[in-house]
């Protein structure tokens, strides 16, 4: 029987160089899409598109209610842009994720930088759901101080 290669095994490493930085980031990712899922969902909701107090109803709607006035395509093209945005920083955040998950350094160090900045930014773009920022931002510290110290 053939001695495996040592140089092989250490390249081809199985799972992530630190599992809590990756379970700690692909939480906070996950977390995020359930987030911009929700806001997502509810924000036609908000718009007033249906009910007493909506579409055409007396104190709101597109349709010059009691109350409210026209709103427009400005709505529609900021939530367009809301959408865009988050798309690619969430994007770029699963990419991040899946880059920590390699056993290579200089993988886990890019995934991990990805990742920090994917936190920030999605920190201002979340409205309040925190949480996951944060969850992403203690991964990626962790994996850059994982990838300082294998280096």
């Amino acid at each position: 029987m053939e001695e495996p290669n040592p140089a092989m095994t250490a390249a081809v490493r199985l799972g992530p160089a630190n599992p809590a930085a990756f379970w700690l980031s692909a939480i906070g990712v996950l977390v995020q899409v359930l987030a911009a899922g929700v806001v997502l969902v509810m924000y036609p909701v908000s718009l007033g598109l249906g009910g007493m107090m909506g579409y055409y109803g007396s104190m709101n709607g597109f349709h010059w209610g009691m109350m409210g006035a026209y709103t427009g395509a400005a709505w529609y093209w900021s939530a367009g842009l809301w959408l865009a945005l988050v798309l690619v920083v969430l994007t770029l955040g699963i990419l991040g994720v899946a880059w920590m998950r390699s056993g290579s350094v200089g993988r886990v160090r890019r995934g991990s930088v990805l990742v920090l900045v994917t936190a920030i930014a999605a920190l201002a773009l979340m409205w309040g759901f925190w949480i996951g920022s944060v969850a992403m931002f203690v991964g990626a510290v962790i994996g850059l101080g994982t990838a300082q110290r294998n280096q």
